[in-house]
């Protein structure tokens, strides 16, 4: 049973069943069927289906608020996010890094199930590639990076780097809708010797191309 988008209902075929993310409790009333395992994929996700006999299991992909955040929202977070542990019946986490962190943190969880489980991701091995529009040729010499351009991905620290290479272009690419992306536009601007472009979002396609041809990712 998959929780999609309404306009992502039947997408993955007939064989399954769907619940409407807009209309979640209502579909899963409608479906009348038995849960034997509940996995929500992501912490912050609060709903949980089935009853007693439902096995609960959690994934957990960071502790990052005891970082980013302070006084209310922190200790608001450390508490749903306990509750939502405690009520699992198992956890995995996507590294040991953030395991121990658990661990760490809510010592009382020691004696919970607890495994890790790497996020997956798609080969770039095979597959089209396609030279982005913002690269002037197969020759040119760049350094390439990517994630969603916020503060804690430390995008800031590699713009002055490029005075040190006169000869490179450094690509930032990914998602730029954040407030941060103004700012390290700014920096760009100031310090970026003219040869650091912040693309946005790229195709799978570019992606490839990039990992590619550049000097340093």
């Amino acid at each position: 049973i998959y929780i999609v988008p309404d306009h992502l209902v039947g997408s993955f075929g007939t064989h399954i069943d769907y619940i409407r993310r807009s209309h979640k409790r209502e579909d899963l009333k409608r479906l009348g069927k038995h849960i034997d395992l509940w996995h929500a994929t992501d912490q912050q996700y609060h709903l949980r289906g089935g009853d007693s006999r439902t096995v609960q299991l959690l994934t957990v992909h960071d502790l990052n608020f005891l970082r980013e955040k302070s006084g209310l929202h922190r200790w608001r977070h450390i508490v749903q996010l306990g509750w939502r542990m405690r009520r699992s019946d198992y956890l995995t986490c996507i590294s040991n890094y953030v395991r121990d962190d658990v661990l760490e943190h809510y010592p009382r969880l020691k004696e919970k199930p607890i495994d890790v489980i790497y996020n997956g991701i798609a080969s770039h091995e095979d597959g089209p590639q396609q030279r982005p529009a913002f690269v002037s040729d197969d020759e040119e010499r760049f350094f390439f990076t990517i994630g969603q351009i916020r503060e804690k991905k430390n995008f800031q620290t590699l713009v002055p780097m490029m005075r040190h290479f006169p000869d490179h272009r450094l690509y930032i690419c990914g998602d730029d809708h954040f407030a941060f992306a103004q700012e390290l536009r700014r920096l760009v601007s100031e310090a970026g010797e003219g040869r650091v472009v912040m693309t946005g979002k790229i195709k799978d396609e570019e992606k490839r191309w990039l990992y590619a041809h550049a000097q340093a990712f």
